[in-house]
């Protein structure tokens, strides 16, 4: 490569490429506003390099969305903390939490979906179930999931036949 030269066109303007007439082989041509290094190729074609900007904010984790940095301020990693935030209706399905993060993971803003039974929308209201004179009925479905909670009452004669069935039963 003795005595080769190599110049750099640039260009400030947006959208401007350099035309293939005026690149010698090997020669360079920076578009500094799109971030983009072109180049003539051997085969007389344009070759570019090109550089990308991280999208979105910080600690908003990136990923590529067709061809292009991506984010979402639903998905946020504290490299300090360690926290893995997902929100904005998020769901995540089959999901280990390895047990020392378990504690950090934003469980109120995120939805489990496992072996497609949802478990986003469970109408159950917290409070205490049964009473003196109630006791809950409680319904689980095939997965563990409590689907619904209601009381039956029961008077001391319900005690009663209980008690002497017990005692029959000795």
């Amino acid at each position: 490569m003795a005595n080769t030269t190599i110049s750099i066109r640039s260009s400030g303007d947006t959208g401007v490429t350099p035309s293939l007439g005026v690149l010698a082989n090997g020669e360079l041509a920076l578009n500094f506003a799109d971030g983009i290094l072109y180049y003539k190729t051997a085969s007389n074609t344009l070759g570019t390099i090109t550089t990308t900007e991280p999208a979105g904010l910080n600690q908003e984790l990136q990923f590529n969305d067709s061809g292009s940095f991506g984010s979402n301020a639903g998905l946020t990693f504290n490299k300090t903390t360690g926290i893995l935030t997902i929100s904005s209706g998020a769901v995540v399905d089959n999901i280990n939490v390895v047990p020392t993060l378990a504690s950090s993971f934003d469980h109120a803003n995120a939805a489990f979906n496992t072996a497609n039974t949802d478990v986003t929308n469970i109408s159950l209201s917290s409070g205490t179930y049964g009473n003196a004179s109630s006791i809950p009925a409680i319904t689980v479905e095939a997965n563990g999931r409590i689907s619904a909670i209601t009381t039956e009452p029961f008077t001391a004669a319900s005690i009663g036949d209980v008690l002497a069935l017990s005692i029959a039963l000795g």
